[in-house]
């Protein structure tokens, strides 16, 4: 008999290529997650915690170890809040610089802003959130400020109009009255 040797080459030169491209792609997303300034997490749908970076922990308060026993929920400041900004995202897929007032471990409340997405299965069912969280408290604080500075101000100018309206108003028939005991003063009755 002829014995046969099959040989079959394949070029895999273009799947190693895309798995490099791959592992560099998730390798710049963990730097990117682990190494931003802003706040960022990933829930699952019930507010379990999955994951979250450094900035989140040191916004929060909270330790690594911590944040499996952390539930979304409890970081509102009005657990009613959560229920419309999770009704919103579900009708949109996502949201981006939402307002809200969030709690840190220690119970300080702190402004916010959210920008979230939602996470879907195959299916197109939302099985979770990923999204980013900036501390705003300082900026309001600022602002309220300003505000504040400018109502004190205007109040300030208001009042000194006032005393100039009324010393004028007052001078007036002061004027007339000290004129008058003059005129009676140089006549005799």
């Amino acid at each position: 008999g002829i014995d046969y040797t099959a040989v079959v080459v394949q070029d895999i030169t273009y799947d190693k290529k895309v798995e490099q491209e791959l592992i560099e792609s998730v390798l710049r997303y963990r730097k990117l997650f682990e190494e931003s300034n802003d706040a960022i997490y990933i829930s699952a749908v019930s507010g379990k915690l999955l994951e979250v970076n450094q900035a989140w922990l040191d916004l929060f308060g909270y330790d690594q170890e911590d944040v499996s026993q952390v539930n979304t929920i409890h970081l509102y400041a009005n657990p009613d809040d959560r229920t419309k900004f999770t009704q919103e995202l579900a009708r949109n897929g996502s949201v981006g610089n939402y307002e809200i007032t969030l709690i840190k471990k220690n119970e300080e409340r702190i402004e916010c802003i959210l920008s979230t997405t939602t996470r879907k299965n195959m299916d197109g069912e939302i099985i979770g959130y990923q999204g980013i969280i900036r501390d705003i408290t300082e900026k309001k604080r600022t602002a309220e400020l300003i505000k504040a500075k400018e109502l004190a101000e205007k109040s300030a100018t208001m009042k000194e109009q006032f005393l100039a309206n009324m010393s004028h108003e007052i001078r007036t028939p002061m004027n007339a009255v000290i004129g008058f005991t003059n005129l009676l003063n140089d006549s005799t009755l």
